[in-house]
């Protein structure tokens, strides 16, 4: 039996390009399902949990950037950008959205005397964050903080809150909470239905209290 790690929707209406996406994907591990157009890419983010989705802008019954503004009324899941479209506030807009980041958002010019992203950027370097980029924060216009956060946010909702979605339609839930060293934990977990919101605290005898407040129609098991 293959073991998959997070599941992605990729939205996209070119078959031949979504299915080299999902090749991609399948190649790393991933599990991959797909839409060809936005009606079933809202059906299949209802019928079962979607950890991040890859979103083409030109979609056949709807343009993608409704159905981000969609999405977002009710998820907080990564959404990556798929599109060959280059306006500049077209992107900006996206990412006023609520997107991700864009895949298609850098340039080989930024490479010549540029720093590694993973290292401290020496004096004399280029900063890809600081000096390139059209979007994010004053200074560091080109931050990639949106894509890295992605795993980490999802390991501290599954891990330290300890939220996890027993079914498909996402109205039952269990909660294991982690804290380690922690005092405290607290934070949100969207659905479909509404807002779940988790704090723990651990008291002296090393025991953790739990208070959840669920919307409507969701149930802790």
């Amino acid at each position: 039996m293959e073991q998959y790690h997070e599941t992605i929707l990729v939205v996209e209406d070119d078959v031949q390009i979504r299915n080299f996406i999902c090749y991609a994907l399948k190649a790393e591990g991933f599990r991959c399902v797909t839409a060809g157009n936005a009606a079933t890419a809202m059906k299949q983010l209802l019928a079962e949990p979607v950890d991040m989705m890859l979103l083409d802008l030109g979609l056949p019954d709807m343009d993608g950037g409704e159905v981000l503004k969609k999405v977002r009324e009710w998820s907080e899941m990564p959404i990556i950008i798929v599109s060959a479209r280059d306006q500049d506030r077209e992107k900006a807009a996206m990412l006023d959205l609520g997107a991700t980041t864009f895949w298609e958002d850098f340039n080989l010019d930024w490479i010549p005397n540029a720093a590694p992203i993973d290292e401290p950027v020496p004096a004399g370097k280029k900063d890809i964050h600081g000096d390139f980029g059209a979007y994010c924060y004053p200074g560091f216009r080109h931050s990639l903080c949106h894509g890295w956060s992605s795993g980490p946010t999802t390991w501290l909702s599954d891990h330290v809150l300890g939220i996890k979605i027993v079914d498909v339609e996402r109205k039952q839930i269990s909660i294991e909470p982690h804290l380690g060293k922690l005092e405290w934990a607290k934070g949100t977990y969207p659905t479909p239905w509404g807002v779940i919101e988790v704090s723990h605290e651990k008291k002296a005898d090393g025991k953790i209290a739990t208070k959840v407040k669920l919307p409507k129609g969701v149930r802790q098991i």
